[in-house]
């Protein structure tokens, strides 16, 4: 006959069984088919086997698990002004206080998407009659056609660095934070074999591998413009009585109308827009004065651009 000490059974109070290890990861994998959204809560990033867990992601198997997180968070002082968060996320049962886990994680402003711009340096070469066609081409290869004091001119697009990295202390902070927190509710939950680390890639840097080659220039036999025409007579039934502080659908038709015959992108009219008025839709475009000099300033494309 076999005797169980009293330590021995203290361990085995304190094992978790493999009934529960199933039920956690059942619970898991519920949330994630019936509770998250790909690219919301959770991508697949390409060169990964398993989808990344994002930060709402995680946010929600916290919830479910009712875990409270604290943070510690150790600051270190860089060259050139710049700066490093180190965080520790420490996980909790939201009820008894018990901690769970604990993960680390830092961010710092000499990181590259913190530490660099993005500059428009002209090359002095003229602009190929073929751009408009192969625009999305020649970006890819880091050329773009820009306005440079009234004038326009064939640039190279290069990194340069960020003049006051205290821009980005408040972000790297929360990044910090971010990445400690994703990481700990996967250990905590027993998720690694389900969710990969979220690598905050944004868009542009997965969009293409380094080892995947350039868009091919294709140069298309040039089209003369179509015949301009003048928008439709609006139904004056249909007007508006009443002032309004922005443009109606009808003007709205009209400008997309006007940046298609002079062949400018949406891209280029949304750069626009936020660069100069500080808004990312038409809809938001004020009547007036606004609106007519951003219709003038698509047609000087057309006029201006090779």
């Amino acid at each position: 006959m076999t005797t169980t000490g009293p330590s021995e059974l203290a361990v085995r109070s304190q094992v978790t069984s493999i009934q529960e290890v199933r039920s956690n990861i059942a619970l898991v994998q519920q949330i994630m088919r019936e509770v998250m959204s790909d690219g919301e809560h959770y991508g697949l990033i390409p060169g990964c086997p398993r989808p990344s867990l994002y930060q709402p992601g995680a946010e929600k198997l916290a919830l479910a698990f009712r875990l409270a997180p604290a943070y510690e968070i150790r600051v270190s002082e860089l060259r050139d002004g710049h700066r490093e968060y180190r965080t520790k996320c420490i996980l909790s049962q939201r009820d008894s206080g018990l901690v769970l886990g604990e993960a680390s994680a830092s961010c710092n402003t000499l990181e590259g998407r913190y530490r660099y711009r993005t500059l428009k340096v002209p090359t002095g070469e003229p602009i190929p009659s073929d751009y408009k066609e192969n625009k999305g081409a020649y970006r890819a290869q880091g050329l773009v056609c820009d306005k440079i004091d009234e004038v326009w001119c064939w640039c190279r697009i290069e990194r340069g660095e960020h003049d006051n990295p205290a821009d980005f202390y408040n972000t790297c902070e929360q990044m910090a934070q971010k990445r400690a927190f994703v990481r700990a509710v996967r250990s905590v939950t027993a998720a690694s074999d389900i969710f990969t680390q979220d690598e905050d890639l944004p868009p542009e840097e997965v969009a293409q591998r380094p080892d995947q080659p350039a868009p091919k220039i294709k140069r298309p036999q040039r089209k003369p413009p179509p015949e301009r025409r003048p928008p439709p007579p609006q139904d004056p039934r249909q007007q508006r009585t009443d002032p309004e502080p922005f443009i109606t659908r009808e003007q709205q038709k009209r400008l997309f109308a006007i940046a298609t015959e002079a062949k400018v992108s949406h891209d280029d009219v949304k750069e626009y827009l936020q660069s100069n008025y500080g808004i990312e839709s038409t809809s938001d475009i004020a009547q007036g004065k606004p609106y007519d000099d951003i219709c003038a300033w698509i047609e000087s494309q057309r006029a201006q651009a090779p």
